[in-house]
């Protein structure tokens, strides 16, 4: 029997888009339950879009503003480059993963998180390394604040790829945590107790005034145990994907399983 031809169009049925001003947002692109990855069809370019846009509004409120409000002195430049760091590990560090973790999970995790961390690091750099321009900062001291950023953000990717191995609300609630804890843990500290002021080398919120800080009229350096500080998020992240390596692994091997018995 040979079926009937139809002249219904392409895409007929389909929700109509939205339009903002030369941008349509294809209705096509909603998540829907025939559909639940549908959001992320466009990725990554959603996260570069945002992200760039981030970036922009935060050196617009610091650096930029300094320059707006007055004609700033390289101390002055030097408060803001400090204030831009902290913005931009808020964002890489708290915010990327928790937009992350309120979407749906990717197929393939470890690869997802990969590409949006290379999708968060890079755009950085481009901030941070004309900052010795505006400060007097060495670019001994700029390649360690740039470092430090990328330790922080690989620390968080990490927590991000653990989060996706388990599904569910509450895994999704302790991810977050964990996340927002990994950056506010040692400055609480050292408000809470007497704990060392070596403990601030352990946030990025509070690093890069340990990085930039030094005796009057004398430029900061680094030394090989501060250069061990400034990397030490590594380590932990490096242990978290291989654990959430061999987690997705275990779960996927779980759910062929489970298939093969159906």
């Amino acid at each position: 029997m040979t079926p009937e031809p139809t002249d219904k169009p392409a895409g007929a049925g389909e929700p109509p888009g939205v339009r903002i001003g030369p941008m349509v947002f294809v209705g096509g692109l909603r998540s829907s339950p025939d559909d639940p990855w549908a959001h992320r069809k466009g990725e990554p370019r959603p996260l570069a879009l945002m992200w760039a846009v981030y970036i922009s509004v935060s050196a617009g409120l610091t650096i930029f503003a300094v320059s707006f409000l007055t004609v700033p002195s390289h101390d002055q430049f030097a408060y803001a480059c400090r204030a831009l760091f902290v913005m931009l590990a808020i964002g890489a560090c708290v915010l990327w993963p928790m937009v992350r973790l309120s979407q749906q999970f990717p197929r393939r995790p470890i690869r997802s998180v990969l590409v949006d961390l290379l999708i968060v690091i890079i755009p950085v750099q481009a901030v941070l390394w004309p900052m010795p321009m505006l400060t007097r900062w060495s670019w001994e001291i700029n390649g360690a604040i740039a470092s430090n950023l990328v330790a922080w953000s690989t620390l968080a990717a990490a927590l991000l790829a653990l989060g996706y191995t388990v599904n569910g609300h509450l895994a999704r609630a302790f991810s977050t945590g964990a996340c927002l804890a990994a950056i506010i843990a040692a400055p609480a500290a050292l408000v809470l107790t007497n704990a060392p002021r070596i403990v601030l080398w352990l946030s990025p919120l509070t690093s890069v005034f340990q990085i930039t800080s030094a005796p009057p009229a004398i430029a900061p350096r680094m030394t090989g145990p501060e250069w061990a500080l400034t990397l030490a998020p590594l380590a932990p992240a490096l242990l978290l994907f291989v654990l959430a390596g061999i987690l997705h692994a275990s779960g996927q091997g779980d759910a062929d399983t489970a298939a093969d018995a159906r």
